[in-house]
């Protein structure tokens, strides 16, 4: 028996199964000859009771239906298509401006977004690398922590690790000396040995979940490919590794935190998959902090800050063509849940939803579809829109911080500990996490504010945590054309 890509077999016998098939091609090419089946994953979730793949994959997700997705998509769309039109207008003006001659395309989106960043906040890469030593970052990461949560990390240099460059810490609760849960970092780029991927190129690895059976903590590696410390400089970090750092560490926290006795369900594990990136945006969130990039900033020779302007230009840069970023996570994740709902051809497809998210025709020889290959051959058919939806709840968890005096550090540690108390500490999946929802969190985290300003106003009423339509009704949007200096939709935490 098939179900999905898993051929299924009662016998024991390798040589009969049960296989897995994967999509490499000397696999799939000839698997295909023998597949009569054009529908496999419709095939298994009719096999368990369900209209399609999009319907059955909703059953581990926060959503619920595809039509409260179809809910979220349609409400965000309403307020980023009109930004993006305006976006790409000066785009194009600003391409004129510069010998550019005729329309824009979509693939000359890519060249002219960054010549238009780069002349409207204007900073050297290479020397802004030099106010992120490793160290420093580090220090300001761990203090946040503290300032947040209450923790204590502190490095194990006697723990034997699988590399000289590789540190272990571990992390400490309330002033306790009993250490709640331990990692290892691994920074540095080792070409032998690890993979490189430009944009991605760090991970979280959950090695061991709590368990009180067993009377074990949790224990991660984090493992990136950072620039090695050379010439008796410290390992200078680009800003967007300072920014992946923050990403993983903030997944570690909620493989680390947790206090569920079972390993089973603690850390990430039996997490809906939209809601499996919160603790990641949220921290990241903090990263864009003025006081935060304070903390983690000094030059590694003078010891100085970044200075202000720069740390302006950093928070503004994240708005630079928001809504038309947007637009296009919207298509995907709209384009991902019709490929696994509907019988429909995927042109046909294409050619309907296109024109709602995009202001550019779809050309004769545009198959993006055919390389939309995280639906395919990841974790995230029927799911794309799950990274919309956790930066929806991170957005909305931190907007939380944004209700009191940032100068109040009894109030923001207050805050932070809820956090950590409700989204870290005990959280097993969402359904606990609603449940426990109250004070402070009951009127701030069930509301939205995701890649645009959304008022706190509009409370869900359903029994989950949902970022549905009637909750975008507060959207306002800053457009700021007449500022040369800032022209950008303020989409505030879509990134």
């Amino acid at each position: 028996m098939m179900v999905g890509s898993v051929y299924i077999s009662f016998s024991t016998q390798p040589s009969r199964g049960p296989w897995t098939v994967t999509l490499q091609p000397h696999i799939y090419s000839q698997f295909l000859e023998f597949c009569g089946d054009r529908d496999l994953r419709k095939c298994q979730a009719q096999l368990l009771g369900f209209e399609s793949f999009a319907d059955m994959s909703m059953q581990t997700k926060m959503a619920g239906s595809v039509q409260e997705v179809h809910s979220m998509i349609n409400s965000l769309l309403k307020r980023a298509k009109s930004a993006q039109q305006k976006e790409l207008e000066l785009l194009e003006d600003f391409a004129a401006e510069r010998g550019f001659g005729g329309s824009l395309k979509s693939w000359d989106v890519p060249y002219w977004k960054r010549k238009q960043q780069r002349t409207i906040y204007s900073y050297d890469e290479e020397e802004l690398r030099e106010y992120f030593p490793l160290p420093q970052v580090l220090s300001g990461l761990f203090t946040l922590c503290e300032n947040l949560f209450g923790l204590t990390i502190m490095p194990q240099p006697d723990v034997d690790t699988w590399h000289p460059d590789v540190q272990y810490y571990h992390i400490l609760e309330g002033g306790k000396d009993t250490p709640i849960a331990g990692f290892y970092l691994d920074p540095y780029e080792r070409a032998e040995e690890k993979l490189f991927v430009r944009d991605d190129s760090g991970w979280m690895v959950a090695l061991r979940n709590k368990t009180s059976l067993m009377n074990t903590n949790p224990l991660a590696a984090l493992v990136f490919n950072f620039p090695q410390p050379l010439y008796g400089k410290p390992s200078l970090l680009p800003f967007r590794d300072v920014l992946l750092l923050f990403r993983k560490f903030g997944h570690a926290l909620q493989h680390l935190l947790t206090k569920t006795s079972y390993a089973e369900v603690s850390g990430s594990s039996n997490v809906e998959w939209d809601a499996v990136e919160v603790c990641s945006h949220f921290m990241t969130h903090w990263l864009y902090e003025p006081s935060t990039l304070a903390n983690i900033s000094s030059h590694y020779e003078s010891g100085k800050p970044l200075p202000d302007d720069i740390v302006d230009k950093l928070c503004k840069v994240r708005q630079h063509l928001a809504g038309y970023d947007l637009c296009q996570e919207l298509y995907l994740s709209a384009l991902d849940l019709e490929l696994h709902t509907t019988k429909e051809f995927w042109l046909d497809i294409v050619r309907r939803l296109l024109p709602q998210y995009s202001s550019f025709p779809l050309e004769t020889i545009d198959s993006h579809p055919c390389a939309f290959l995280p639906i395919f051959t990841g974790q995230w058919g029927a799911a794309y829109y799950c990274h919309l939806w956790a930066r929806i709840i991170a957005a909305d968890a931190f907007s939380a911080f944004r209700e009191v005096d940032r100068r109040n550090s009894t109030e923001i540690s207050e805050i932070g500990r809820r956090y950590y108390w409700l989204n870290l500490y005990w959280r097993q999946s969402s359904s606990l996490f609603r449940n426990k929802l109250g004070g402070v969190w009951g009127g701030i985290l069930l509301s939205v504010e995701v890649a645009l300003r959304v008022s706190h106003s509009s409370l869900m009423i359903s029994d989950r945590m949902k970022p549905s339509g009637s909750m975008v009704q507060g959207v306002t949007i800053d457009w700021t054309a007449d500022d040369r200096d800032d022209r950008g939709l303020n989409l505030g935490h879509v990134y």
